[in-house]
């Protein structure tokens, strides 16, 4: 059952009898509760000076108009202004296109009034909490997310909450000195969002959950803000990270090997569990996406010893791939281009919508994808392919893939060999104190390798201030 925060002396049906509902279509009581709950959860974020800086000049509160109009359809704005007519509500006139959300608040009589909680009855509310349930459930490698739960459960984690705060007021007031004309309400959000990650692990609130889309495992760590890491501990020892170098095109060579895309065979289950949902929803076997993929007769051919030397996959494991892509993007234009710009664009143009996010093909931008293709042609080839069916599969099954490999064999393998090695996943990185390293390190590759028959380059970093001072000088350069 639903329910939703509303003021406590909000009686809907007297307004209603004052100012008339009839020529708002899909008029409902609990579209009115969803806008003065969601007013309740932004002004939780809101600094005390913020909620009631004087009369003067009264606080408001930013509602993206795409959320409004997902939750309360497209019209949601005749809601909107019968209840600013029913005096429920104010709105100030700072929007600006793709700048800022108009601000709300409620007004004062309902705003010192004291809260109150009301049972949701409107249908779609309803079945999206279905939904969400069903998400939040989903089963697969149940035992495995049990395990990473054992070592949060320890309470052995901690994170020095006053080192972490004065790490992000600073980002904070950086955001603040590079706008003249900052939102000061949506920077702070920004700041509480971070901070209560930190907050839930300080509190033990181990909020561990996988969803059905890429099947990632999202804990407190994986929302921690990057630069904050160095100020987490487990047992008083320090942390260290080891990820994969180019990770989600490393996975990408999974989906090079033809033999993947047939549910048959060794590791079946996992093969199904990596294409569902992607497959069922089409009607009929035979028009599944992993039958109707045209591979390119070069692609065919990337088996056994040719697989390993394609050039693709050759850099891909050596964790070299964006390098490449400098490297062609320098010879074709005589300009100097980043790693992580590279990183960033491919990355935009591998999984956006390609008829709405057309710039990222557009300019300076589009050289990258050029030279992916250039280099890469048959990578690209399947790519386009996949997108053509639907842009969201390339990101569901590179998450699914990586997610695989990540439980299913490399957290199964570390805790077959010994079970008392602390564990913490970040998606395709894998978190343990320093003194298991090298054997986290050895086990890793070995599974990764075992899953995708590629030996995978591994990234290390220390969670340590000297890791924060490193990256603030790399940043300033």
């Amino acid at each position: 059952m639903k329910k939703m925060m509303i003021p406590k002396n909000l009686k809907i049906d007297n307004l209603i009898g004052r100012y008339s509902t009839n020529k708002i279509e899909g008029f409902h009581l609990d579209k009115v509760y969803f806008i003065c709950f969601s007013i309740y959860q932004m002004m939780m974020y809101l600094d005390e000076h913020q909620k009631y800086p004087g009369k003067d000049k009264c606080y408001y509160v930013p509602l993206q108009a795409s959320i409004l109009k997902k939750h309360l359809g497209n019209k949601y704005t005749k809601i909107v202004n019968w209840m600013k007519k029913a005096g429920i509500i104010q709105t100030d006139k700072s929007w600006q296109n793709s700048v800022t959300s108009k601000g709300f608040r409620l007004t004062d009589k309902y705003l010192g009034s004291g809260k109150k909680w009301v049972t949701v009855t409107y249908e779609p509310f309803l079945k999206r909490k279905k939904r969400i349930e069903r998400i939040n459930n989903w089963p697969l490698e149940k035992r495995v997310v049990g395990m990473l739960q054992k070592w949060f459960d320890t309470g052995a984690l901690k994170i020095d909450v006053a080192a972490a705060d004065n790490e992000l007021k600073k980002y904070k007031q950086q955001e603040l000195d590079a706008q003249k004309k900052a939102n000061r309400i949506k920077v702070q959000v920004r700041y509480m969002s971070r901070m209560s990650a930190v907050y839930s692990l300080s509190e033990k609130r181990y909020n561990i959950v996988q969803d059905s889309y890429g099947y990632r495992v999202h804990t407190p760590l994986t929302q921690l803000k990057k630069e904050l890491r160095c100020f987490v501990t487990y047992n008083n020892e320090k942390l260290v990270q080891l990820d994969i170098k180019n990770s989600q095109l490393f996975f990408m060579c999974y989906l090079l090997n033809e033999d993947n895309w047939k549910i048959k065979g060794a590791n079946r289950e996992k093969k199904s569990n990596i294409w569902k949902s992607i497959n069922s929803h089409r009607e009929g076997q035979n028009n599944t996406i992993s039958n109707t993929i045209m591979f390119p007769d070069s692609a065919k051919s990337l088996t056994g010893e040719c697989f390993q030397k394609n050039e693709f996959v050759k850099n891909a494991c050596e964790g070299s791939l964006y390098e490449s892509i400098v490297s062609a993007y320098y010879n074709a234009q005589d300009e100097v281009i980043g790693r992580k710009e590279v990183k960033q664009v491919l990355l935009g143009q591998i999984f956006c919508n390609p008829d709405r996010d057309k710039y990222f093909f557009f300019g300076k931008n589009s050289r990258t994808w050029e030279c992916f293709q250039t280099l890469y042609p048959d990578v690209a080839t399947i790519i386009d392919t996949i997108k053509r069916h639907n842009h969201k599969y390339m990101s569901m099954l590179l998450q699914r893939i990586e997610s695989t490999a990540m439980l299913s064999y490399v957290c199964k393998n570390i805790q077959k060999h010994n079970k008392d090695i602390p564990l913490f996943t970040i998606h395709d990185c894998l978190v343990t104190t320093i003194n298991h390293k090298m054997t986290v390190e050895a086990l890793m590759i070995n599974s990764i390798e075992e899953f995708t028959g590629l030996k995978p380059t591994l990234d290390i970093t220390y969670w340590s201030s000297e890791q924060l001072n490193n990256e603030e000088l790399n940043k300033a350069a």
